[in-house]
């Protein structure tokens, strides 16, 4: 099994949760937490993980951190760390491909200078989990692309959604360039997906986020990912951008956004077919009888 390569840092990351001290049980935490006189600042206080130590306020939080508590059970490591694109970028593959399931792909970019990540996402639409995902602050828009397609071949070439901002226009530009055959276009036929804030209910950030916010509350998402799920906890709902729902300050919110829009366009996902095998069609004379199979052209990337 390939395994990706770690960056190299003086810096160790060390958390310490409420049941280190001797003596306490989940009978004396739940004592104490019955007796608090404010839930949100008990778990600051006590927290159980990491990312409840720095989850911002509970009544600012999109997320339930009770449900992303459980949903933690799920997480684990992958099955397979797969190269990509001249083993330059790494994808995470937790549940493999199978001919017949319907997928969706979610992408989130970054200019890959070390700040935000840049995250491309494969949920398997019937049961809601991310099986397969990309997700690095190394990588530039159009290794992006190229990185996703050598994914996104694995599982069929689902239907690919891109969020066209300024650094997803490169990731567009370069898929379309490379004949991606299934990418998400709105309704007035722009390629990608276009993230519109509105102080009203009915822009498409409110629906993607609310909408991701609702498939979690029931159980209906599966993120297998650690890291990907820590990035859920920083979440709010920002009172300063009519309860805009968006990363706090100094945290990432692109995995969930990656994940939100491969959830937007599950409907359009249809089932797919082994990505291996060799395309044939069928042609006809000119009299319309049925010729001998021919093989299709090789398509522009090279699958």
């Amino acid at each position: 099994m390939v395994t990706e390569p770690k960056t190299e840092t003086s810096y160790v990351s060390l958390f310490y949760g409420w049941d280190v001290r001797p003596g306490r049980d989940e009978a004396w935490y739940n004592k104490q937490k019955a007796n608090a006189d404010d839930e949100s600042h008990f778990t600051h206080e006590y927290p159980s993980s990491a990312d409840e130590a720095l989850a911002p306020p509970k009544s600012l939080a999109a997320f339930n951190h009770e449900v992303l508590n459980l949903m933690r059970r799920d997480c684990m490591e992958p099955v397979e760390v797969m190269p990509l694109w001249g083993e330059t970028v790494f994808a995470n593959i937790y549940r493999d491909y199978e001919p017949g399931k319907k997928y969706a792909a979610g992408t989130d970019t970054a200019h890959g200078g070390g700040g935000d990540d840049a995250a491309t996402t494969i949920l398997e639409t019937d049961t809601g989990c991310v099986v397969a995902d990309i997700l690095s602050n190394q990588i530039e828009p159009q290794q992006l692309a190229m990185a996703s397609m050598d994914l996104l071949h694995r599982y069929g070439n689902p239907i690919w959604g891109i969020e066209d901002n300024d650094w997803g226009i490169l990731t567009i530009s370069t898929a379309q360039d490379m004949s991606y055959p299934h990418l998400f276009s709105r309704a007035d036929g722009k390629v990608g997906w276009h993230t519109s804030d509105s102080a009203r209910l009915d822009g498409s950030r409110f629906l993607l986020w609310g909408n991701l916010v609702a498939q979690t509350r029931i159980r209906g998402l599966t993120v297998y990912r650690a890291e990907g799920l820590s990035q859920f906890y920083t979440v709010i709902k920002n009172p300063k951008k009519h309860s805009r729902m968006e990363a706090q300050e100094g945290a990432k919110d692109d995995y969930p956004m990656a994940v939100g829009i491969a959830l937007a366009i599950k409907h359009l996902a249809r089932k797919s077919r082994d990505p291996n095998r060799r395309a044939r069609m069928r042609t006809e004379g000119v009299d319309r009888e049925e010729m001998e199979l021919v093989d299709r052209p090789k398509r522009r990337y090279g699958w």
